[in-house]
């Protein structure tokens, strides 16, 4: 926040209607013995338009909206290569009832319980969590990428995934087969 106003050269080049958000290159920063300078280098959209509060908060804390090419690319590799057999260093869960516990509106379905009761009468509650560390092979374009997102981040009216949506997609329309899946 700056005390006073900051000058952006001319704002109508990039099409600025009075109450629009706009994102502002600093050119130079003001000091007791200069005005501040700044560019226009996007325009958000006019205040209050949904989406315009979204888009603000994805540009102020520099939210990453986009995969590189590369990335993508990886991860449609990774997915055309999904098999479903089990490989021996993991768990087969297979013949196992998992349900999901996301609601149906959910952003992803990657939460799931079971239920398996044991000879003595106790019971036994699995939690699963959908593990896609299997499609990111270490120090790779996605690996790197996922790792610098750190996670994903939920917005109200948006996800802004850790990893390509190509990987879980393809994954998620396996699983209901796979894993016996039924939405609660």
């Amino acid at each position: 926040m700056f005390a006073q106003p900051i000058r952006v050269g001319d704002p109508g080049a990039k099409g600025v209607r009075p109450d629009d958000k706009v994102v502002v290159e600093m050119v130079r920063f003001p000091s007791e013995f200069r005005e501040g300078e700044g560019v226009v280098t996007e325009v958000l959209g006019p205040m209050g338009t949904p989406g315009v509060d979204t888009l603000t908060i994805i540009r102020e804390f520099d939210l990453p909206d986009e995969f590189p090419q590369e990335v993508l690319d990886q991860a449609h590799g990774e997915a055309a290569r999904f098999e479903e057999s089990v490989p021996a260093d993991r768990t087969d869960m297979t013949d196992q009832t998992v349900i999901t516990i996301d609601p149906a509106d959910a952003r992803d379905f990657d939460d799931a319980i079971s239920l398996e009761r044991l000879d003595n009468g106790h019971w036994v509650l699995g939690v699963h969590i959908a593990d896609v560390a299997h499609f990111v092979p270490a120090d790779t374009p996605l690996d790197r990428e996922a790792r610098s997102r750190g996670t994903s981040v939920y917005l109200p009216d948006r996800v802004i995934p850790m990893l390509p949506e190509t990987i879980s997609n393809s994954v998620a329309s396996l699983q209901p087969d796979r894993l016996r899946l039924t939405k609660t």
